[in-house]
């Protein structure tokens, strides 16, 4: 179930080659709850970059997406499992379509995430 609080990623025209937006995210799988910071460039050939990681820097995964593929790299030791990836991976191609200004909240069986835009 996609709960969708933002506006398109392609709505938001492109100022130079590249998008940048950054968010606090808060991931709720099961009954553990994980904060965090995710940041998001669009460049201009419509690909998206990003990086998740928690309030003092460490770096949980890169992912990126470009024509509707979604690939998690770079993922720290205690989340690189394959079905990590992958449940991350679906999780994400349903995320970035609609990861907008406004942010978004994302729901699915006992996984939500919810992304909050950071203001400058």
């Amino acid at each position: 179930m996609l709960i969708n609080l933002c506006q398109s990623v392609d709505a938001i025209p492109a100022s130079d080659t590249l998008l940048r937006s950054e968010y606090s995210v808060l991931m709720k799988i099961g009954k553990r709850e994980l904060t965090g910071i995710c940041i998001v460039e669009k460049g201009e050939d419509g690909a998206v970059t990003g990086t998740l990681m928690n309030e003092f820097g460490v770096k949980a995964f890169d992912f990126t997406c470009q024509e509707g593929k979604t690939r998690i790299i770079n993922v720290m030791r205690p989340l690189d499992k394959w079905y990590v990836r992958r449940r991350l991976r679906k999780d994400f191609d349903s995320i970035l379509p609609v990861l907008g200004g406004e942010g978004c909240s994302f729901s699915r069986s006992f996984t939500s995430y919810v992304f909050t835009p950071l203001e400058n």
